[in-house]
């Protein structure tokens, strides 16, 4: 399968003020996200999985190393954590989502109408995001992802946010997406999920792939660590 992310010898380190106390978060990171595939991200709380997705989707930038897009790939993160701006309503968040991506105005504006039918948000959509809950946070993100349509989907533990049908719509729309050509990178803590689902796992321990292969064998060893 063809590689559409590669991390080569990528390393993250967090600068303190003047230089002083930065935190190395990764140093030398090597592999690859295919087309296609579905990769799970595990390991304990502080192993960088967050940040890993967020190197991926062009949020935090390598400070040695590198990572590598294929031409014409759009990757768009989803998470709480994400792109909101709590002052500013749903409806500007969501345009800027969409800019953000790559998206002109216009043709954001246009995919407004399928962003508040699928996040089922009313007239809430047009209230400023601190008003939302986390499950209404998660349902704006999870639409405006929907909407781009991306050749990456990176998941930040959010198939478990919200109310039970919004749950139950946002895991079907990723299960018709991994049945499709859509690569999905999924970080969560939840191993059931991640072994029936992903085609892969990674497994993060402090900062350093300590595995990455079949699901069920990486998911065997990091229970028994």
């Amino acid at each position: 399968m063809t590689p559409l992310i590669t991390f080569k010898d990528t390393g993250y380190t967090i600068r303190g003020f003047l230089g002083r106390h930065s935190t190395k978060i990764f140093s030398s990171l090597n592999f690859e996200v295919l087309a296609g595939e579905t990769l799970g991200v595990i390991g304990n709380n502080g192993a960088g999985k967050s940040t890993l997705l967020k190197l991926m989707s062009g949020v935090y930038k390598p400070t040695s190393g590198s990572v590598e897009l294929s031409p014409e790939t759009n990757v768009a993160l989803l998470s709480l954590k994400a792109t909101t701006d709590k002052t500013l309503s749903g409806y500007h968040n969501a345009i800027l989502f969409l800019m953000y991506y790559g998206l002109n105005r216009k043709t954001a504006e246009s995919l407004i109408p399928e962003i508040i039918e699928f996040s089922e948000l009313g007239k809430k959509f047009y209230n400023p995001v601190y008003t939302y809950s986390s499950g209404m946070q998660a349902r704006l993100t999870f639409s405006c992802a929907q909407a781009i349509k991306p050749e990456v989907i990176l998941i930040d533990e959010m198939l478990g946010v919200g109310d039970k049908n919004f749950r139950a719509k946002s895991t079907e729309a990723i299960m018709n997406k991994i049945s499709g050509d859509v690569s999905v990178v999924l970080v969560s803590h939840n191993l059931d999920t991640v072994e029936s689902i992903c085609d892969r796992v990674l497994w993060l321990h402090k900062g350093k792939i300590k595995m990455l292969g079949d699901p069920e064998k990486v998911i065997q060893a990091y229970e028994a660590s």
